[in-house]
């Protein structure tokens, strides 16, 4: 089987082919760099053929030579440089390949260096070229996008794809192509199945080849309906030929088949279902062909289909205008068949046969069908009869010259507003005159007249344009006002009249008429655009009327009914004589002013405002009366006031403003009051000087709880002494002028700090022969003092030093020296100082286990034994030393000796010994095993055949030393275990 190309396979090119291609671009190089035409870019074979194809049709069969000068034209250097620059891109790189597309990227960048030109890489588009082997190459444009979606390929076909640059109608030369090939898929879906043979019981059926998409199809799949109309597909057929004798059928059945194509990629979607019946008897006689619809030149004809085998109908039609009988007008297996070319109310008959390979049925029954005549011509437009007047006329129109063939029953007259598209019938009768009435004045209308027989009716005539003389316009509507009024001012809108008299409305005007005098006055006269305008220069809380009418160019029509209006209210003028006057407090004034004029409306409300230095003004007061007490103002500061009166209008202006400057008096509260330094039994506050307002402080007072004042001088920090340790303490102070003491400081406590506290108990609580931990206080129950402790240890010379020094509880003193006794002594520390030592607490380390040994050695290694070496120990004091030996974690000896000789082990088996040393003190204590070694690993020797005795026996011979009796039992052991297996072996073989 042909196995599918690779996907991404290149295209092979030799030597020759690319030293050609090098050579021809070198040659439109020299050409467009040594002449003054620039070169034609790189087209595409397509675009070439059509090019040579007008050459070919230009009519010039010989071309004259003529002179390079007289054709050369100078081309722009910095053209010719983008040019260069632009065919300077690069290969399309080919991604994503798939039976159908494939995804095309590529990289473009200009040189940005002083010589190259300015191109915005923005503005650059690309033309991509795609062709194949025989086709003519496609051109897609993916402007400005460095990539390309490529679709709708063919599977299994080898492409080249190359892309060009394009700046300012400038084209580079075409990329070096780059070649890909999509990958194969399943086949397309085969065409539909043909019937080559039948007969009353079998059908040959025939197909041809679909497009395999690159591998070759296995088989084919036919499947039929099995005769039964409705039911499903089954499959009858599987294999690679391309056709299928279908037999034991019956006869003149009607049969379904559908097709499907396998490859190595899958399976196709199937064709289109064909239907096909086997051989019978002739068809049976159809039904007379029924009409459809009718028309004036066609005759549209059905007829149900023949429940039989059946090819094809022949359908036959009688002229009886020309007298040449039946002849067949259609032949084909539709159930429809439209007569054309027919004339205009004329009758004809019909009759239908059936068709099949045995031959034709019997003719149906002759039937006759009548075309239609024709609707009549449009009639001529409409005229005036008489003379328009402003609200009718009378129009009269003819009949039309061609009338189908019938008499004409009735004429339709329809009406339309100029510029309206909306056409309205107005009359429908059999007279050819009709008089419009109830027309609006000046507007222009349009008529037209259409016409109706049996045929149908016929198209409208042309436009008769008819214009109504125009009348003053109407009654204007009332105005009305527009927002609320004001004091002075108000607005008006309106809208057009209801009638402008059929001339455009050009003006209007407005009159008004004062409560105080009849006398009415144009206050407004504006066109026809503006419908609003602003009365100005009214009084307030006044009475007004107003009239509106329009003008057209006949004249002006009537006022509207008048409106009245009443303007609304005005803010009250400025209050009068504002005074401020002082009172008893330094912190308190009294202001007071006259009732200004109220423009129209009662004041609801007087707002006095004052001022500091800083002259932005806050509001003290808000009500009805004109005086008012203004409180908590700062003694000998100056304040500015001023007021203002409110109606229901707004808020009236201000006042001229009033100044006073308040009395001096006491001191102002003494601020940031704060600790600055505390012992257990004093405390230093300090504090920032207040505002004296107006007289200064000569003296300060300071309160410790309830206790009477401290009289100080005029200072701002002061030391507290005498005081209770760990004892809380709450301060204030007060500042003293001439006038008096001021008010109180915010409170500040403070607490005296406690007293050094006491040593606490020292215990070992681990030791080592190394070491020792050490532990004071108790943990469970930490200090909330945050104390300190300081450990101290008794050296050789017997003075004390620092061993540790912390928060914390327990202390690991290390590097000590074995059985030897130390002396501690510990004190506590707060924030008040160091507290008293302890008493000399004495500790004493404990016995060293040995170290940790070397690995041990393994010698005269044999199948069943070896001999196992370590390194000996010094004894440590008056302490004996003897040593553990283990087998792979299982100790096999305990001595005093350093070497050992293990035996019966297995053959060509890996071991692993490792050993300890172990320290017995003299005073009979517990024992002190050290550390075992690193462990040596070995593996016995082969054992040779009938020589594991011998070697047992040279074994026992050699060893010096009587035989452990750990080693003994597990030698029984072993014993017993083989002669329990022999026994075993034994009576099974005698069962």
């Amino acid at each position: 089987m042909e196995q599918p190309r690779p996907v991404n396979q290149q295209r092979k090119r030799d030597d020759r082919t690319d030293k050609q291609r090098e050579k021809l671009q070198r040659r439109l190089r020299d050409r467009y760099h040594n002449s003054n035409h620039p070169p034609s870019p790189q087209t595409s074979p397509r675009n070439s053929h059509s090019s040579r194809h007008d050459g070919n049709n230009s009519g010039n069969k010989s071309r004259r030579r003529t002179s390079p000068r007289s054709e050369e034209i100078e081309e722009d250097p910095n053209i010719r440089r983008k040019r260069e620059v632009l065919s300077c891109i690069e290969s399309p790189e080919v991604t994503e390949i798939l039976a159908r597309s494939a995804h095309l990227g590529w990289n473009f960048q200009p040189s940005n260096d002083e010589s190259s030109p300015n191109m915005e890489r923005s503005k650059i588009k690309y033309e991509v070229t795609v062709s194949t082997q025989g086709r003519q190459p496609s051109i897609f444009d993916s402007d400005t996008e460095t990539q390309f979606e490529l679709t709708d390929l063919k599977p299994a076909t080898e492409y080249h794809a190359s892309v060009s640059a394009i700046f300012e109608n400038i084209r580079g030369l075409p990329s070096k192509p780059s070649s890909f090939t999509t990958s194969g898929c399943e086949p397309d879906e085969p065409s539909m199945p043909k019937c080559a043979q039948k007969n009353k019981n079998f059908l040959v059926i025939k197909w041809n080849a679909p497009n395999d998409n690159g591998s070759k199809i296995i088989s084919y799949i036919l499947e039929t309906d099995m005769g039964i109309s409705g039911g499903g597909f089954n499959e009858i057929f599987k294999g690679s030929q391309k056709q299928f004798r279908y037999t034991k059928l019956q006869p003149a059945t009607k049969y379904s088949f559908q097709l499907k194509a396998v490859n190595e990629f899958g399976e196709s979607t199937y064709s289109t279902p064909m239907h096909c019946y086997t051989s019978g008897t002739v068809p049976a006689t159809p039904e007379a062909p029924s009409l459809k619809e009718a028309g004036v030149t066609q005759l549209e004809l059905t007829w149900p289909p023949v429940e039989s085998d059946v090819t094809r109908y022949i359908l036959q039609m009688d002229d009886q205008t020309n007298k040449h009988g039946f002849k067949v007008v259609f032949n084909g297996d539709e159930n429809s068949h439209t007569c054309k070319n027919l004339q205009r109310n004329t009758e004809y008959r019909f009759k239908l046969l059936a068709n099949n390979d045995q031959g034709d049925s019997c003719p149906s029954e002759i039937v006759a069908f009548r075309t239609k005549p024709d609707s009549p011509q449009a009639p001529p437009k409409p005229t005036l009869k008489g003379k328009l007047h402003s609200d009718y006329f009378k129009v009269s129109w003819d009949p039309p010259r061609d009338n189908g063939g019938a008499t004409v029953t009735k004429y339709y007259l329809e009406i339309s507003e100029c510029q309206d598209e909306n056409w309205v019938s107005y009359y429908s009768g059999p007279d050819r005159e009709k008089t419009l009435n109830h027309l609006r004045p000046g507007g222009t209308y349009q008529l037209r007249v259409s016409c109706q027989s049996i045929a149908g009716i016929s198209p409208p005539s042309d436009v008769s344009t008819f214009t109504t003389p125009a009348i003053c316009p109407g009654k204007c509507f009332q105005p009305r006002v527009h927002g609320r009024p004001k004091a002075n001012l108000l607005n008006l809108r309106w809208g057009p009249p209801a009638y402008d008299g059929g001339s455009a409305i050009t003006e209007y005007s407005i009159e008004m008429t004062s409560a105080d005098n009849d006398i009415a006055k144009e206050v407004h006269v504006g066109p026809a655009t503006c419908l609003d305008c602003t009365v100005n220069g009214l009084l307030p809380g006044r009475c007004y009327t107003f009239k509106l009418r329009a003008f057209n160019k006949v004249g002006n029509g009537h006022f509207s009914d008048p409106l009245e209006v009443r303007t609304g209210c005005g803010p009250p003028e400025p209050p009068t004589e504002l005074r401020i006057e002082t009172r008893l407090l330094s912190t308190t004034v009294w202001a007071s002013w006259e009732k200004p004029y109220c423009n129209g409306a009662e004041i609801t409300e007087y707002r006095l405002e004052k001022a500091c230095e800083q002259n932005v003004f806050s509001m003290v007061y808000c009500g009805d009366q004109c005086s008012c007490e203004v409180r908590n103002l700062l003694p000998a500061s100056e304040y500015q006031f001023r007021v203002q009166a409110i109606n229901q209008a707004g808020s009236g202006p201000f006042s001229a403003v009033a100044s006073i400057t308040t009395p001096p008096s006491v001191p102002a509260p003494v601020s940031n009051l704060q600790l600055v330094d505390y012992s257990c039994d004093f405390l230093t506050v300090s504090w920032t000087e207040p505002k004296n307002y107006g007289c200064e402080i000569i003296a300060y007072n300071i309160y410790i709880g309830d206790g009477p004042a401290l009289h100080l001088g005029n200072v701002n920090e002061y030391c507290i002494e005498d005081l209770e340790p760990d004892t809380k303490y709450r301060i204030r102070i007060r500042a003293v002028n001439d006038i008096g003491e001021g008010p109180f400081s915010t409170l500040l406590k403070a607490q005296t700090l406690p007293l050094p506290p006491d040593p606490p108990k020292l215990e070992c609580v681990l030791y080592g022969h190394q070491s020792l931990k050490l532990k004071w206080g108790d943990n469970s129950r930490p200090s909330l003092e945050n104390n300190q402790y300081s450990l101290e240890m008794e050296d050789k010379r017997g003075r004390f030093g620092p061993v540790y020094s912390g928060p914390n509880m327990n202390y690991k003193v290390s590097k000590l020296t074995e059985q030897t006794e130390y002396r501690f002594r510990i004190y506590s520390s707060n924030d008040s100082g160091d507290g008293p030592y302890s008493e000399v607490y004495k500790f004493a380390t404990g016995k060293a286990p040995p170290g940790t040994m070397k690995s041990p050695k393994v010698i005269n290694i044999t199948p069943v034994s070896c001999e196992v070496q370590w390194q000996e120990i010094s004894p440590l004091q008056e302490d004996k030393i003897y040593y553990h030996l283990e087998n792979d974690y299982t100790k096999v000896y305990q001595g005093p000796d350093t070497k050992f000789t293990l035996i019966n082990l297995t053959p060509n088996t890996e071991y692993r010994v490792r050993v300890c040393a172990v320290r017995l003190p003299a005073d009979d204590s517990t024992e002190l095993i050290g550390p075992f070694s690193p462990g040596t690993t070995f593996t016995t020797s082969p054992q040779p055949t009938g020589s594991y005795n011998a070697d047992i026996k040279d074994v026992e011979e050699s060893q010096r030393q009587p035989m452990p009796d750990e080693l003994m039992i597990l030698i029984f052991v072993v014993v017993l275990v083989v002669c329990a297996i022999i026994l075993a072996l034994l009576l099974a073989s005698y069962s």
